[in-house]
């Protein structure tokens, strides 16, 4: 489920960035291009460290928890936003609670999923 409310969290803010940076703040493209760099740094950054302390202390309750809530926070953020450095800060805290969701949320259904069972699981979590 995690998976899926960020895969449609991502669908839904990503099509309006362009708009937003071109439109109402008068940025360059390559200033989009950044910001979507910014995400990719903030996976980099949350999705190992989530991984690790998870696996170390054997909990994916809470870290997934807090990692939905900081994905939803960080969407009201960048809704919010009214200056690219401000953009570019939520985008980069997405980026980092969406690796803790990706990196958990895949860690629980290989924990849940054994075989055969797994293949179909780990599609249906990447298919969105």
């Amino acid at each position: 489920m995690a998976v899926f409310a960020d895969t449609v969290v991502y669908g839904i803010i990503v099509p309006f960035l362009p708009d937003i940076l071109q439109d109402r703040l008068e940025m360059s493209s390559s200033a989009n291009g950044l910001m979507f760099g910014c995400f990719g740094i903030g996976v980099l950054i949350g999705a190992p460290a989530s991984a690790y302390i998870s696996d170390r202390w054997r909990i994916h309750k809470w870290p997934m928890i807090a990692g939905l809530l900081c994905l939803g926070a960080t969407s009201v953020l960048l809704a919010l936003s009214n200056a690219y450095w401000e953009l570019i800060v939520a985008r980069l805290a997405q980026g980092i609670s969406s690796g803790v969701t990706w990196s958990i949320g895949l860690a629980m259904i290989a924990d849940v999923y054994t075989g055969e069972s797994l293949g179909w699981a780990m599609g249906i979590a990447f298919s969105g």
